[in-house]
C-alpha cells in the first residue's frame, strides 16, 4: 500500500539540518516512550480533562499521569509525574521523576529526580535534584535554576545561566553558556557563545564549523578543544537516524491525535472502540470497501461539480477521507492498547495510556520489511469500519427512538 510509520509527520527543518540534534532528540523521546509503557505496578492516579490542576494546597502521594491542554501542577506530588498537553506547567513540587512533553513546558518548582522533557519550548527555572533530558526548539536553563548531576540536550537554540552540577552535553544550533557547570561541556554546536558570568569546571570540546566566542572574564579551568565536523559521517549518521526519528515524531502526532478525539468526543470515542471490538470483522470489511470506493467517488463528484457546480463537494470528501483514514490507525492502536492491557490483568489502565502503549506497538510493527505496510493498512481498514459503523449506529438510535415513541 506505500504505507511507511516514518512518513505521518514530516521531520521539521530546524531538525534535519543537524544529526546531533536528533541523535539527542532520539533519546529524549525513547526515555518518554518508557515512561508510557506497563510497569510492574500501577499505582498512580489518573488525571484528564482540557485543564488538569493540582492546586497550591493540594498533595498527591503517588505518581501523576496528566493529558489535558493545560497541566498545571502548583502543589505537592510524592511520586512521579507523566504529562502530556500543549501546556504543562510545574510551579510545585515533585519528589519523584517528571516526564513531560507539550508546546511549553516550563519548570519553576522543585524536581527532586530527573526531568525528561520534550517541547517546542523548554524553560526550567527551578531546582532539579538529579539529570534533565530536554529536547526541542528552544532551550532556556534560567538563572535560578540548579541541576544536581547532568544536563543533555537537544535544540535548535539553547541558553544556560543556571548551575550544572556535573556535565552538559548534546547538540544545539546556537548554544549561549552564562551560567556554571561544575563538569566537562561537550557538545555539537553551530555557534557557541561564552559570556563573561560563564565557568565551566572542566573540559570545553565543542564540534563546529565556527570558533566559539568567549567572552573576557569567562572562566574554563580545563583544556578548550575544538573538532571539526566531517560532514560524510554525519550525514550517514542522519540517514541512519531519520526513519528512527520519523518513527517517534509517529507516536507523539497520533497520540495527541488520539488525545483531542478522546478530549473532544470522549462517549463517541469509546463506542467507535467498542464497536470495533464487538463487531472486527465487519469492520475489516466496511473498511476495505470505503478505502478502495471513496477516492474516485471524491473524483467523479469534483469532475461533475465543475460543470454543474459544487466541486468543493469533492474535495471536501476527500479532505474528511484523509482524516477518517488517520483516525482509523489511532482507534485500531487504541482497541490494541485495551487488548493488551486486559491481558496482563491492568483493564482499569487509564484510556489515554491505553492509546499510547497500542500506537507504540502497532508502529513497532510497522517497521518491519515487508510486514509493516500490511499491519498499517489492515489496522487502519479496521478502524475506517469501525468509524463509520459507530456513525451509522449512532445516526440510527435516535430513529430507532422516535419509532418506539410513536
Amino acid at each position: 500500500m506505500g504505507i511507511h510509520a516514518a512518513s505521518y509527520l514530516p521531520l521539521p527543518h530546524w531538525l534535519v539540518r543537524d544529526g546531533a540534534l536528533r541523535a539527542r532528540l532520539l533519546l529524549a523521546m525513547a526515555v518518554l516512550l518508557l515512561a508510557l509503557l506497563p510497569s510492574t505496578a500501577y499505582a498512580a492516579e489518573p488525571r484528564s480533562g482540557d485543564s488538569v490542576i493540582v492546586g497550591p494546597n493540594e498533595v498527591i502521594a503517588d505518581d501523576l499521569y496528566a493529558f489535558g491542554s493545560t497541566i498545571e501542577i502548583q502543589g505537592t506530588v510524592r511520586g512521579d509525574v507523566i504529562a502530556f498537553g500543549n501546556s504543562v506547567i510545574v510551579s510545585g513540587t515533585v519528589t519523584g521523576d517528571l516526564i513531560a512533553a507539550g508546546a511549553t513546558v516550563t519548570v519553576s518548582g522543585r524536581v527532586d529526580g530527573s526531568i525528561r522533557a520534550a517541547g517546542a519550548t523548554v524553560i526550567v527555572n527551578g531546582a532539579v535534584g538529579e539529570d534533565v533530558v530536554a529536547a526541542g526548539r528552544s532551550l532556556n536553563i534560567g538563572r535560578t535554576s540548579t541541576i544536581g548531576r547532568d544536563l543533555l540536550m537537544a535544540s535548535e537554540s539553547a541558553l544556560v545561566e543556571g548551575t550544572v552540577g556535573r556535565k552538559l552535553t548534546g547538540g544545539v544550533g546556537n548554544l549561549t553558556l552564562a551560567g556554571a557547570v561544575n563538569g566537562d561541556v561537550q557538545v555539537d554546536v553551530s555557534n557557541l557563545s561564552l559570556t563573561s558570568t560563564a565557568v565551566v569546571g572542566g573540559n570545553l570540546t565543542y564540534t563546529s564549523d565556527n570558533e566559539a566566542s568567549i567572552a573576557q572574564g569567562a572562566e574554563v579551568r580545563g583544556s578548550v578543544e575544538r573538532r571539526a565536523p566531517e560532514r560524510q559521517q554525519r550525514e550517514r549518521a542522519e540517514n541512519r537516524a531519520a526513519p528512527i526519528i520519523g518513527w517517534f515524531q509517529s507516536l507523539i502526532g497520533l497520540f495527541l491525535t488520539g488525545l483531542l478525539f478522546v478530549l473532544l468526543l470522549p462517549g463517541f470515542s469509546r463506542r467507535t472502540a467498542d464497536t470495533l471490538r464487538a463487531s472486527p470483522w465487519a469492520s475489516l470489511g466496511l473498511g476495505f470497501l470505503l478505502f478502495l470506493l471513496v477516492p474516485p467517488v471524491a473524483f467523479i463528484l469534483f469532475v461533475i461539480g465543475l460543470f454543474l457546480g459544487g466541486w468543493w463537494i469533492g474535495l471536501i470528501l476527500l479532505f474528511l477521507y484523509a482524516v477518517a483514514l488517520l483516525l482509523g490507525f489511532v482507534i485500531a492502536g487504541l482497541c490494541t492498547g485495551q487488548w493488551v492491557v486486559e491481558r496482563v490483568g491492568r483493564p482499569n489502565v487509564p484510556i489515554l495510556v491505553s492509546l499510547a502503549i497500542g500506537l507504540a506497538i502497532l508502529l513497532l510493527l510497522a517497521v518491519v520489511p515487508f510486514l509493516g505496510p500490511i499491519v498499517v493498512a489492515i489496522a487502519t481498514f479496521f478502524g475506517l469500519g469501525a468509524l463509520f459503523l459507530a456513525l451509522w449506529r449512532a445516526r440510527r438510535s435516535p430513529e430507532v427512538a422516535a419509532t418506539q415513541e410513536s
